[in-house]
């Protein structure tokens, strides 16, 4: 039997049949479908994020260390003392996904208390300098949008913090308060 777009997509039994008012108010139904929309975005949001923890935590890259590790340890020593300090942390890309997520060069590792950025080559510097000032970051842009649902932005995550701790009960709302002090 063929499959239709309406047994596919549930339209008539799912979605549409999914629209409950409790007013007799026209406008509530507005409501209802505007949050049901955010919410099956939000869906497709949440399999894009899981496909890109899957990828990076896929087999093949774990396997690329594991062809390194095929190398007998004296094949290595024989070429090791020209690599001086080099090490993987030393990958424009991996530097670039880091300043793309939003990671703060407060919060990142300093190596022998330098700025990451010293290990790179001075025009490979100004390639992560350009990356740490593009403001269109993950961090950011999850940042502003969810700053558009309050009347004061700059105010966001202190009335997150509160909001998320009146929702915390008993014992829990204590353990919660320690946390975010």
């Amino acid at each position: 039997m063929m499959s239709s777009i309406f047994s596919i997509t549930k339209v008539s039994t799912g979605i549409l049949a999914s629209q409950k008012p409790i007013s007799k108010v026209p406008e509530e139904i507005l409501f209802i479908i505007t949050h049901q929309a955010f919410e099956l975005w939000f869906k497709v949001v949440f399999i894009d994020l899981d496909l890109i923890c899957d990828y990076f935590s896929d087999e093949l890259i774990v396997q690329h260390f594991e062809i390194l590790e095929t190398m007998s340890p004296m094949t290595f020593i024989e070429f090791r003392g020209e690599l001086v300090g080099a090490s993987g942390f030393q990958s424009l890309q991996f530097r670039k996904i880091e300043n793309k997520l939003g990671l703060e060069d407060s919060v990142r590792e300093k190596d022998g208390g330098k700025d990451y950025k010293e290990s790179f080559q001075p025009h490979e510097q100004q390639i992560l300098e350009k990356s740490e000032s593009d403001d269109k970051t993950l961090f950011n842009t999850i940042e502003r949008w969810l700053a558009n649902y309050v009347e004061k932005p700059e105010e966001f995550w202190s009335l997150y913090r509160e909001k998320w701790i009146e929702c915390a009960n008993g014992d829990e709302s204590k353990k919660v308060k320690e946390l975010l002090r």
